[in-house]
């Protein structure tokens, strides 16, 4: 390393708002002043990790600056990998070959005759000589036939002709051992044993007669066969039961009872176990609230009911609050058996689809799960009835032999057709890896099925492998999985009405019919009597709590920092007109952006699951509204309540306006969870400096609210009129403003004389409810022209009447819309500007672009701009619309300038002795303006009220001091120069202006003065002057008056 090298570290810790890509230069500087070159390094700061959340489902997440990359795996593409690549879209199968897609693969199901990978080969039915007696084979597609010799004949040239001598001398004729035999005209082989046939091709099958009792399974041999017993038979054919209880296995004097394939014991009091071995510590039932006590190797557990758990049923179960991103008729579970590193749990507790997603949040390990129902069970054949009655037990071993194995192993094939087929269940799938899958799901179910359970609920620590297609099992059962998203700091319990910690309150009731899916309503309520809010849940159409309803309450924790507010809302509609009603409930409005935390709908007289309501949330504007209109149905009664918290601190006071007649506000963004109460961000608003115009203006925005423009849009078009709205002076004389919105009824959202306050002003704006529908744009004109400015209405003041038209797109009727903006122009209302936004100005190939651009050109005329729906938030062009404004209502207003105009002189304070006039400016920016004078005065009405008149005569050769004096014995008099005439020697006088200027300024306002040589120096021989002046008895008229 040189010598003249040094290293040193720099840091740079950005702030909460910095984010993104920044440039840091360096310089170095010696004590000579000697400077280095800069060296620049670009770094990222706070760029947050968009892929924490595990976005994508079947590939690896790439983390890139405010966004992610999904790399997919093999087979699998789309945005977030969920699409599955079709492999047969290239139609690889040959020979009318069927095509399977399967995950990175697919394959060909070959019509008959035909194989291979693709199915181009065809099979060659000759290659395995079929053809007896010397015949011939010629291959076929599918098939073949043999070309007999003329001694032989059939299809497989297998019968000789009969001849006059003995057909029996070729020893070949007869197979596997058989003896030639001549008979009558024609030869016979005699078989050996287990064969049969005319030449003795054939194998007897000894288990076709199905020789083995008891569910023994028969294996086949030579001549002969044996039978595999299942447990508790013997014997040849498995004819004989072995008496378990010969042995007398029961302890503890219990008694023995043998049965198919084993032996129960009948234990006596204190004793349990499979052979009555250990003593029985659930005698006293320790397990509490209702739990069911079980005998476990020498302890006890506890079988919990809903809502309890713990040990002994006595802990409240409360679940973590996760989001889950649905798949119907899928199962998330991975068909590859070599997949190392992920895990399978079976959730016995996931009684419900509700309870198996519970499940899986409160195991950190599941990260998907798979519920799965039972539909509706297949009736065995009447043929199978006795079969299946006898193999109940051997059926009941494979299927725990499947679950206990926790799906690592499939149980084999042979193993799981047995006991399907005495069963009479028959599972088919074209794919045979997902048809593996499909039965040991049924398995598990079955398995459950046997303790009266009818579904079963599993995951995985697996969610970004793959969804594995439709769960198929020909009818009798459904499936669906989730998939989890995030899980936040709420708490969730089932079946208890109120929240398990004092410091936690209600905000999302729901509910769970474990044998209806979603037959039943919640009702989150304080009760007859007020109180705090309880959870609970009815079934539909019963009125009533059943025991497969229930409820679901999610709870948050609420703190100083962090408090829930409630809007509550209660109508019956028998109390209504119409027989519809479909409210709308929003958060408080005290609330600064509210956050929805949850909203619960209740109502009586549903009666059918379907017709429950669901609550939908538009987080933007902060309200909840049933997913359907709400009926009258024996008098029904409405319930909505709407739980909300603020995660702002209000705004800030408006900052000193900067040089760019620019204004900043500042807001905390805080922390949800009350384990933290420093800030999280903040957010800073940027507005326009109030700008005071004296004259009077009437304006009026017109925006979109028709369905093509959409909630957020609407949001976006309030906010902007909001921030132009609060750059004016507003008052009943000077701006006053109004909104209309243009929707399918367009209506007045804001009058001119509603408010002449700000505040009120923004709320109301802040206020107006989004309609949708068709765009009536024409509608939206007739009410500016025909209502907002007319006289009568009381809403219309001296000044321009000004409007600012902001549009998503043409309306429905261009021609009727054109129209009312003639009439709108003959009315003499002022566009300021005409702002097009959203896709239809954007883009050119937008059929209707043409269309959208010509009517607000025609609405506007003049000063029409086209901009992105998002560039509404910019602070540039909320400021070039409020110079458009300004300059129609003022035109000679400047925008960015410091000051306005002066104003006119006033009057002169008095008539006379001197007075004093005015004139005023005021201050736009006070960063600029506050060097600069904004009042300026000057002197007036300066004749005397009262004077004497007095008049010197000087020689200007005799003396070389004039004295001029006025006499302050009385009172204070002021002297005042008013003429000086210059005379000659030959008395020849005129006026000398000269002379006069020089004596005001040494005189005027003084009670007496005097000037030395005020003729000059030169010619003063030959010169005199006469002075005239006064003496007012005004002495404030000669006080100095400064400019302020």
């Amino acid at each position: 390393m040189s010598e003249n090298m040094y290293f040193v570290d720099i840091s740079w810790t950005p702030m909460a708002n910095q984010t993104g890509y920044f440039t840091i230069g360096c310089q170095a500087v010696n004590i000579r002043g000697i400077s280095s070159d800069f060296l620049y390094e670009t770094v990222m700061a706070n760029d947050l990790d968009e892929c924490i959340n595990r976005p994508c489902l079947n590939g690896r997440c790439v983390d890139l600056y405010r966004m992610f990359y999904c790399a997919c795996y093999a087979g699998w593409t789309g945005t977030l990998c969920e699409t599955d690549i079709n492999e047969c879209e290239s139609d690889p199968c040959h020979n009318g070959a069927t095509c399977h897609d399967e995950v990175n693969g697919f394959y060909c199901a070959c019509v008959a005759g035909f194989t291979g990978v693709f199915c181009q080969t065809e099979m060659n039915e000759c290659s395995s000589n079929p053809c007896f007696n010397g015949g011939t084979c010629n291959d076929m597609v599918n098939m073949f036939s043999c070309a007999c010799t003329n001694e032989t004949t059939g299809v497989l040239c297998q019968t000789r002709i009969p001849s006059m001598h003995n057909e029996c001398s070729v020893s070949s004729d007869c197979l596997n051992g058989g003896t030639c035999m001549y008979s009558g005209n024609n030869y016979v082989c005699a078989c050996a044993p287990g064969f049969t046939g005319e030449l003795c091709e054939t194998e007897i099958d000894e288990c076709s007669s199905r020789p083995c009792l008891n569910c023994g399974v028969c294996q086949g041999g030579m001549d002969t066969f044996t039978c595999d017993c299942p447990l508790g038979y013997t014997g040849e054919v498995c004819e004989t039961d072995i008496d378990e209880c010969a042995i007398n296995p029961c302890f503890n004097g219990g008694t023995c009872q043998e049965n198919i394939g084993g032996f129960t014991c009948t234990c006596g009091q204190g004793w349990v176990g499979s052979t009555c071995q250990a003593p029985d510590l659930c005698v006293d039932n320790p397990c509490q609230n209702g739990g069911t006590c079980t005998n476990v190797g020498g302890s006890f557990t506890c079988n919990c009911e809903q809502p309890w758990g713990g040990t002994l049923c006595d802990e409240l179960q409360v679940y973590p609050s996760c989001d889950y991103q649905q798949f119907n008729d899928h199962v998330v579970l991975s068909l590859e058996e070599d997949l190392d590193g992920v895990d399978r749990f079976l959730f016995p507790g996931g009684k419900s689809e509700e309870e198996c997603a519970l499940e899986c949040s409160k195991d950190l390990r599941c990260v998907a799960y798979t519920f799965i129902r039972y539909l509706t069970p297949d009736e065995p054949p009447v043929d199978y009835e006795e079969a299946q009655q006898k193999c109940r037990n051997f059926y009941q071993q494979t299927v725990e032999r499947a679950a206990n194995e926790s799906y690592a192993k499939i149980p084999g094939e042979s193993d799981v057709e047995t006991g399907m087929e005495n069963d009479a269940l028959h599972v088919t799938r074209s794919n045979k890896r997902h048809q593996l899958v499909t039965k040991v799901g049924v398995l598990i179910l079955r398995r459950h099925l046997l303790e009266d359970t009818a579904n079963a609920c599993f995951g995985t620590s697996s969610r970004s492998r793959r969804l594995n297609g439709f769960f198929d099992s020909s009818g009798e059962v459904e499936a669906v999985s989730g998939v989890k998203n995030k899980c936040n700091t709420n708490k969730v319990v089932v079946g208890s009405p109120r929240c398990p910690s004092e410091n936690q309150v209600p905000i999302q009731c729901g509910c769970i019919n474990r044998a209806t899916p979603g037959g039943c309503i919640p009702r989150l309520h304080r009760g007859l009597f007020g109180g705090p809010l309880v959870c609970d849940a009815r079934a539909v159409g019963s009125g009533m709590n059943t025991d497969n309803v229930l409820s679901i309450l999610t709870c948050a924790e609420e703190c100083k920092h962090s408090r829930v507010h409630y809007q509550e809302f209660k109508q019956n509609l028998g109390d209504l007109e119409d027989t519809t009603f479909k409210p709308s409930v929003r958060c408080p409005a005290e609330l600064v952006a509210p956050v929805i935390l949850g909203c619960t709908i209740f109502t009586t007289g549903v009666i059918d699951p379907i017709s429950v309501p669901r609550p939908l949330l538009d987080h933007v504007t902060g309200t909840c509204t049933p997913d359907r209109n709400i009926t009258k149905n024996n008098g029904a009664h409405v319930e909505i309540v709407l739980a909300c918290m603020s995660n702002v601190s209000p705004w800030s006071e408006w900052s000193k306006c900067d040089r760019n007649n620019r204004r900043t506000r500042q807001r905390l963004l805080l922390r949800r969870s009350c384990a933290y109460t420093e800030v999280n961000n903040m957010e800073e608003d940027i507005g326009v400096c109030k700008l005071a115009v004296p004259a009077p203006s009437n304006i009026v925005f017109i925006i979109d609210g028709s369905y093509r423009a959409g909630h957020s849009h609407f949001r976006l078009q309030l906010l902007f009129v909001m921030g132009i709205m609060q750059a004016f002076a507003v008052g009943r004389n000077q701006t006053r403003f109004g909104v209309i919105q243009v929707s399918g009824k367009s209506g007045i959202g804001l009058r001119l004389n509603d408010s002449y306050d700000i505040g009120t002003i923004i709320d109301m704006v802040d206020g107006i409810p989004y309609v949708g529908g068709p765009r009536a744009t024409f509608e939206a004109l007739q009410l500016l022209s025909n209502e907002m400015f007319i006289q009568e209405n009381s809403t219309a003041r001296n000044g321009p009447n000004l409007a600012v038209f902001l549009s998503c797109g043409a309306s429905i009727n261009s021609t009727a819309a054109m129209q009312a903006a003639d009439d709108v122009h003959e009315a003499g209302i002022l566009y300021a500007r005409g702002i097009g936004i959203g896709p239809e100005f954007e883009y050119a190939t937008n059929s209707d672009a043409h269309i959208a651009v010509a009517e607000i050109t025609s609405v506007v005329r003049t000063n029409v701009t086209f901009h992105h729906i998002r560039e509404l938030s910019r602070i540039d062009l909320m400021e070039a619309l409020v110079a458009d404004l300004h300059r129609l209502i003022d035109p000679t207003y400047e925008y960015g300038v410091a000051v306005t105009h002066w104003s006119a002189w006033s009057a002169c304070s008095v008539s006379c002795g001197g007075g004093v006039q005015t004139r005023q400016r005021q201050c736009i920016n006070p960063q600029i303006c506050k060097e600069k004078r904004l009042v300026n005065t000057r002197q007036c009405g300066l004749r005397c009220c009262n004077a004497t008149q007095h008049e010197v005569h000087f020689d200007c050769m005799l003396s070389s001091r004039l004295t001029l004096l006025c006499n302050q014995d009385d009172y204070p008099k002021i002297l005042r120069v008013r003429h000086v005439d210059s005379c000659s020697m030959t008395n020849a006088c005129e006026q000398d202006d000269e002379i006069r200027t020089s004596l005001q300024k040494r005189c005027d306002g003084k009670g007496h003065c005097s000037a030395i040589y005020p003729c000059g120096l030169t010619n003063q021989e030959e010169r005199s002057i006469v002075v005239s002046y006064e003496c007012c008895y005004n002495p404030m008229s000669g006080t100095d008056i400064q400019n302020g």
